[in-house]
């Protein structure tokens, strides 16, 4: 059965997050996570923290959608 993903966002000062992801990050969820990362990037210019903890799967698309959001910070 595929768990599903969840993804928190926590503010934890002025432009700055941590973003919790948990469950299985694969091709089915990786969208998702991309999206909310670049949200997150996008939305807090000094400090976005990624907390993988929760994670039971990853597979390389959802490991892609973690080097999108590192990309996405730094052309910004």
């Amino acid at each position: 059965m595929h768990e599903r993903i969840r993804v928190d966002r926590t503010a934890t000062g002025p432009d700055s997050c941590r973003v919790t992801v948990s469950g299985e990050l694969d091709l089915v969820t990786a969208d998702d996570v991309r999206q909310a990362l670049q949200t997150a990037v996008g939305e807090n210019r000094v400090f976005v923290v990624i907390d993988l903890g929760g994670l039971t799967f990853c597979d390389c698309t959802g490991l892609s959608a973690l080097l999108a959001a590192a990309r996405y910070r730094s052309r910004r």
